[in-house]
């Protein structure tokens, strides 16, 4: 799924409309999901830019454990514990890479079925030469997260100031005008 522009979401919401008493909430929580999905999407697309390869979106990889909720009282995106890993980098001579993860990075991206890993002497061995590299040469920073955060805030200033709040203010005419 492609990442959408601002005003590409803001369309997408709609135009306010009066709201029954009572169904502002639900209606508003639905407006704020699709505003959510549309910060993870860009988040992904940001992702993938710095990526040599595509996101895997099976298994245990970034594109298919991220999440995105909302509802009134605010959006959350949930990342995997290494995303601040991809996003600043590593540094040399840090704590080693669990092998555990790179053998599941090997198996989602399908690196451990070349042939060049089965002649070795298999997954474990490739795992280990990724982990001892990471740990002399590091891991080159992929920053996505200042570029999401200022297109989250730029996209809920923009919800809030042309759906949310006309949203509101057209069922409360609603509300005064059945009094």
């Amino acid at each position: 799924m492609a990442a959408q522009s601002i005003a590409q979401v803001v369309q997408s919401l709609g135009k306010p409309t009066p709201t029954p008493t009572g169904s502002i909430k639900p209606r508003l929580n639905q407006e704020m999901q699709l505003v959510a999905d549309a910060i993870k999407v860009f988040m992904l697309a940001e992702l993938e830019a710095h990526a040599r390869h595509k996101l895997s979106t099976t298994g245990s990889g970034i594109a298919s454990t991220a999440t995105a909720a909302a509802d009134v009282t605010g959006v959350s995106i949930g990342l995997p514990a290494y995303a601040d890993s991809i996003d600043q980098g590593r540094k040399p001579g840090g704590k080693l890479v669990p092998l555990e993860s790179i053998i599941g990075w090997l198996l989602r991206y399908k690196i451990a079925s070349n042939k060049k890993v089965q002649k070795g002497s298999g997954i474990n061995s490739a795992a280990y030469a990724i982990q001892r590299s990471i740990y002399l040469h590091g891991i080159k920073a992929k920053p996505f997260l200042e570029a999401t955060i200022q297109f989250r805030d730029e996209l809920v200033d923009k919800v809030v100031d042309t759906v949310i709040l006309p949203q509101i203010a057209a069922t409360l005419d609603l509300i005064f005008l059945q009094k």
